[in-house]
């Protein structure tokens, strides 16, 4: 179980996810299981999870995200976030590569703004 108060405080920036992405990304790229435990972190965006987590059930299928990830102890805040980021990833799973590549173009669009 990995205890992410022990990388960061809060579930808030890019920088913040990527202090926990160092540990989770070498297991979730041999395919073994992660248990987050979110004790004690307060504050919870849905970047964060985007970041950390969102990439991942893009990558593995929603399926296999599942049977890999497990997120404990989250404020009830901190749970709304990670399924708005959840569900945006899941969306986005759902497109056609056509479809992906045209919001990808979006995206950069509002990016470069």
């Amino acid at each position: 179980m990995i205890e992410v108060i022990n990388y960061t405080e809060q579930g808030f920036s890019v920088s913040d996810a990527e202090s926990v992405e160092k540990v989770i990304k070498p297991l979730l790229e041999k395919q073994e299981k992660v248990i987050l435990d979110f004790s004690g972190v307060k504050t919870f965006t849905a970047l964060f999870f985007n970041k950390l987590l969102g990439k991942y059930l893009i990558q593995l299928g929603p399926e296999k995200y599942d049977d890999l990830v497990q997120v404990k102890n989250l404020s009830a805040f901190g749970e709304s976030a990670y399924q708005h980021s959840l569900q945006s990833a899941n969306d986005y799973y759902k497109r056609t590569e056509e479809q992906r590549r045209e919001y990808d173009e979006i995206v950069q669009d509002i990016s470069d703004l």
